[in-house]
C-alpha cells in the first residue's frame, strides 16, 4: 500500500479496495487487519475468510474496520459462491459495527450494469466528503 501511495502520489486517507471473488476475500482480510490504512471496501461476488474449521467468524485479529465502510454486491444466482456468502459477510461486519451497503442482483458470478452504477454512486458519495 505504501509503495502504491508513493508511486501514484495518492491521498493516504482515500485508499479504497475493490475485489472480485477471491479478491473480495483479500479485501475483507486486509481491511480488518489494517483498518486505519483503508478508507473503504467494495466486495464483488466474494466471501469473507473463515477460520480453518469454518465454524467461527473470520480468523483475523480485528482492529476495527474502514471508516467509509463496505459496499457488498453479489448475484442471487451465483453458481460459484452462493448468495449466502455475501449475506454472512454483511452480517459479520454489521456485528462489529461496520457500515454496510448491500445489493443483490438477479445474475450469476459476475458484475451487472446496475452494480456498476451502485459502485460509482457509492464511491462518488465518499470521495466528495
Amino acid at each position: 500500500i505504501e509503495a502504491a501511495i508513493k508511486k501514484y502520489q495518492a491521498d493516504h486517507d482515500q485508499i479504497y479496495l475493490l475485489g472480485f471473488s477471491q479478491g473480495a476475500a483479500l479485501c475483507y482480510a486486509l481491511s480488518l487487519a489494517l483498518p486505519d490504512r483503508i478508507a473503504g471496501v467494495i466486495a464483488l461476488a466474494g466471501f469473507m475468510p473463515e477460520s480453518a474449521d469454518r465454524s467461527t467468524p473470520p480468523d483475523i485479529d480485528v482492529g476495527g474496520f474502514p471508516k467509509q465502510g463496505y459496499l457488498i454486491l453479489h448475484g442471487l444466482e451465483d453458481e460459484r459462491l452462493p448468495i449466502e456468502y455475501a449475506r454472512k459477510a454483511a452480517a459479520t461486519l454489521r456485528s462489529i459495527g461496520a457500515s454496510i451497503e448491500y445489493h443483490a442482483y438477479p445474475i450469476g458470478h459476475r458484475i451487472s450494469p446496475p452494480g456498476m452504477n451502485d459502485i460509482a454512486n457509492w464511491l462518488d458519495s465518499r470521495l466528495r466528503m
